[in-house]
């Protein structure tokens, strides 16, 4: 059996904030869920993923599993970082926690229809229900959102580079959801009103209880402001026709 890490070392630290999510800040009171759920986030990049997984795991017990940051401590620590490496160890340790009956968000990119599908098979092996959430927003909004990020706050730290070509491929590789059940929340709103549509689904699916979904778990938010001009190299994408429904 190997050694146990050290407390407080930066193997433990590592363990802690980026395989389990906890970080040192103390946690307020938490809703727990009836069951275990699964959560895939689908988007486009800068259409507010990461940002809803952190404020949505301070107000429920679930753990928050992001790609993109341990894609980028993998790098730091060894050298070493693969994506689909990051994805399948991340998709492990998912299906591990389900088992033990914790509920996950998981933040990789479920761009494909076949990832979304085995995902959903994998919750549901797992005795876990599979929730499916569309940030939808318009391309043009959330390209500006890739080019504005703030590398010091935590939901943009770990966030992938685009150029327009880059973005464009994601968009064209991105299948949206057709025949799936999902829930739609719009990428342009506040946290208040996004968790309030997820947190109804939640109860529909019997996770949540009448009284856990009516209260007041959600804290209102600052609006996500986009800003209003497109940088250089603007992206014809009107052919993408997104609604908000």
């Amino acid at each position: 059996m190997g050694a146990r890490p050290a407390q407080g070392s930066s193997a433990e630290l590592f363990t802690k904030q980026v395989i389990l999510g906890i970080n040192k800040t103390p946690m307020h009171t938490k809703v727990t869920p009836n069951k275990p759920f699964l959560m895939l986030l689908y988007g486009y990049p800068g259409s507010g993923k990461t940002t809803f997984a952190q404020q949505f795991t301070d107000d429920v017990h679930c753990v928050h599993l992001h790609a993109d940051r341990l894609f980028s401590e993998l790098q730091d620590q060894t050298g070493m970082g693969d994506g689909k490496v990051a994805n399948y160890t991340l998709e492990y340790i998912a299906k591990e926690l389900l088992r033990s009956g914790i509920s996950v968000v998981l933040d990789v990119s479920v761009i494909r229809k076949s990832i979304r599908s085995k995902l959903r098979e994998a919750a549901k092996q797992s005795k876990a229900s599979p929730v499916l959430v569309w940030l939808q927003i318009d391309p043009e909004s959330a390209y500006t959102r890739t080019q504005s990020r703030d590398r010091r706050r935590s939901e943009d730290k770990y966030a992938h580079d685009y150029d327009v070509h880059g973005f464009e491929t994601e968009l064209n590789n991105s299948q949206n959801p057709e025949n799936e059940d999902y829930v739609v929340i719009s990428g342009k709103h506040t946290y208040h009103t996004q968790s309030r549509a997820v947190i109804k689904k939640l109860y529909n699916l019997g996770i949540l209880t009448p009284e856990q979904a009516s209260s007041n778990i959600a804290k209102p938010e600052l609006v996500n402001l986009v800003p209003k001009q497109f940088g250089p190299g603007r992206v014809d994408m009107s052919r993408r026709n997104i609604s908000i429904r």
